[in-house]
């Protein structure tokens, strides 16, 4: 899996989970935690996700059920 298709494969998983934390994202597509961090900010600036960051961990909330706007398609699954 290449850098770009795992980045959209976080968007979905976030699409429909809404929200989840770096270190599970991490575990789940199997890259460290640094990878998931810069992939979470190149998100960021793209689609409508807010990283917060604790003292202890990442979280990810992805806005794309109230926009309709996943991966640049107006489509009510995510």
């Amino acid at each position: 899996m290449g850098t770009h298709e795992r980045r959209m494969a976080i968007w979905n998983t976030l699409c429909q989970r809404k929200q989840d934390t770096a270190g599970h994202l991490a575990a789940e597509f199997h890259v460290s935690l640094r990878t998931i961090y810069y992939d979470l900010e190149y998100l960021s600036l793209i689609y409508p996700l807010e990283v917060i960051r604790g003292r202890y961990q990442y979280r990810a909330i992805c806005y794309c059920a109230f926009s309709r706007t996943c991966m640049g398609t107006t489509s009510s699954s995510c």
